[in-house]
């Protein structure tokens, strides 16, 4: 999901989007866009702090500005980029993905928990309402407000259950059914010992139902049908 924003934000619709729903109706300039997966910083506070100035010193310099000095810390590397980009006039998009992957790692551990909420929780104050950054968008497996590294009052909108988005994860059986055909029919001859063979429409279905049960009944949208 995230590539695809990417994409969006960085090259616009042309060429990636031709025949999707978007194509037309992306109105959006472009933007260098700041992609920070927290699942790759570390799961302790010194490397995560040292591989995010490092991610931070990176795509400054891709945009040639002169944020940068030895011994800053996350923190301070991130004011200092947010400080040459207004000089600069320039605008960036920033997606942050498993943004709760180490306070998930540590839940056992509360000093350790505590310490990587405060220095994330940091972070984000350090991001908010900073004008250079046209959007922000961040996704993990836990719902903001159970984390507490945001403020009262946030400026993120969290839209986990927001009906219009809920298709934007998993799969309805009816996708599922079309776009995973041959391996549906593969997995059914597989489980009745014939790998390869002919399968019936019936031994298909039966698949899919057991599948429905092994993993159906994710449910992202308030107003959606859990069947």
């Amino acid at each position: 999901m995230l590539d695809t924003v990417r994409t969006l934000f960085e090259y616009g619709t042309e060429p990636y989007f031709r025949d999707t729903w978007i194509y037309g109706r992306w109105e959006e300039n472009k933007y260098p866009v700041l992609m920070l997966s927290f699942l790759d910083l570390g799961f302790t506070l010194e490397s995560f702090r040292r591989r995010l100035c490092l991610v931070l010193k990176i795509f400054a310099e891709r945009l040639r500005l002169d944020a940068f000095h030895e011994g800053m810390s996350a923190g301070e590397s991130l004011t200092s980029l947010f400080s040459a980009l207004g000089k600069s006039g320039r605008h960036i998009v920033i997606l942050i993905d498993e943004y709760d992957c180490q306070l998930c790692a540590c839940r056992s551990d509360p000093e350790s928990y505590e310490r990587f909420r405060k220095e994330i929780s940091s972070l984000f104050e350090i991001m908010k309402g900073q004008e250079c950054v046209r959007f922000l968008c961040v996704t993990g497996v836990t719902r903001l407000k159970e984390t507490a590294v945001f403020s009262d009052e946030p400026e993120i909108r969290d839209v986990s259950y927001e009906s219009d988005l809920a298709c934007i994860a998993g799969f309805t059986p009816e996708e599922t059914g079309k776009y995973y055909a041959e391996h549906i029919s593969f997995a059914a001859a597989l489980r009745k010992g014939m790998p390869g063979g002919p399968v019936s429409d019936e031994e298909r279905g039966r698949l899919l139902q057991r599948l429905s049960a092994e993993y159906g009944g994710f449910c992202f949208g308030q107003t959606a049908d859990r069947n």
